[in-house]
């Protein structure tokens, strides 16, 4: 499926079945090169985060095995 320029698109990121994040983008390109999209500041976007409420970004790698997920 090709998507044109200026469709609004959801940007999905996951692992083992569950999404990890979503994001909401607008197509700039589809073509053989890939897909380019733009997410702008404020978009609307759900997030996963550890079950004391930081994101994964705020733990360290080596701290990140082990931890609950959501």
């Amino acid at each position: 499926m090709a998507w044109s320029y200026g469709d609004t698109v959801l940007y999905r990121y996951g692992r083992l079945g569950q999404a990890r994040f979503v994001r909401v983008g607008r197509v700039i390109s589809d073509d053989a090169e890939g897909l380019a999209l733009w997410v702008g500041p404020g978009s609307p976007q759900i997030e996963s985060v550890l079950a004391d409420g930081r994101g994964l970004r705020e733990v360290p790698v080596a701290d990140r095995v082990g931890n609950p997920g959501p």
